[in-house]
């Protein structure tokens, strides 16, 4: 059995405890230990999460200052609609046009209305 994969494993594991935290002191305690030890492993691809952890350190402990408050769902919602209206828009010629698109989806834009109607003023018979 390869000694780096079974180490990487426990890493992973150890690295579920991070949620659990409930000060963000510790939180960044635990945080920067955990890829200090990273750091020094012999796991490339390790030190590549642990190097992409520390940049976002400060993004990722505000999760414990909001109290674990933050939800996911609003902007997977918002990923939902963009989905659909661009779906709807697939067959604009230009990019203008699906822009357009896009924001009456999400925005709940009013359709223009025109001043004026042409389907109305024709008629087929010719009297006056």
């Amino acid at each position: 059995m390869n000694l780096r994969i079974v180490k990487a494993y426990l890493l992973t594991k150890q690295f579920k405890h991070f949620r659990t935290y409930k000060s963000t002191t510790w939180a960044g305690k635990f945080h920067k230990a955990w890829t200090h030890q990273i750091t020094y492993s012999k796991i490339d691809s390790m030190k590549d999460v642990a190097k992409m952890l520390r940049q976002y350190e400060e993004l990722i402990l505000n999760w414990f200052r909001a109290r674990k408050q933050i939800n996911n769902g609003i902007t997977e919602g918002f990923n939902l609609n963009v989905k659909l209206a661009m779906r709807k828009a697939r067959e604009f010629r230009s990019f203008d046009v699906a822009e357009i698109a896009l924001f009456h989806q999400l925005c709940n834009l009013p359709r223009l209305s025109f001043n004026h109607q042409f389907w109305g003023c024709f008629t087929l018979s010719s009297k006056k």
